[in-house]
């Protein structure tokens, strides 16, 4: 079995610090000899750290929100939802 795919979600871009991230990384690795491969590599390395120590709190987030949703769907089996509680 070959090495783990690198995967980059879209949504990692519409994060500021995952773009700040990328712009600074860029920045710092210099020109690494004309290798863009290489840039690459570091690059990939530095957001999977990023990804990692994000991921807890985006599991809890998400979490947190199933729940909400699944109070939210039992509200409605019961009673008429308000506008807020619609909008969320």
């Amino acid at each position: 079995m070959g090495p783990r795919l690198f995967k980059l979600f879209n949504a990692w871009v519409h994060n500021n610090e995952c773009m700040s991230i990328i712009r600074n990384e860029w920045g710092l690795l210099g020109n690494s000899n004309g290798r863009v491969s290489g840039k690459l590599k570091k690059l990939k390395g530095a957001l999977k750290k990023w990804n990692g120590e994000d991921r807890v709190t985006l599991e809890r987030r998400l979490n947190e929100i199933e729940v909400r949703i699944r109070c939210l769907d039992d509200c409605s089996d019961v009673r008429e939802l308000s506008e807020t509680e619609l909008e969320e």
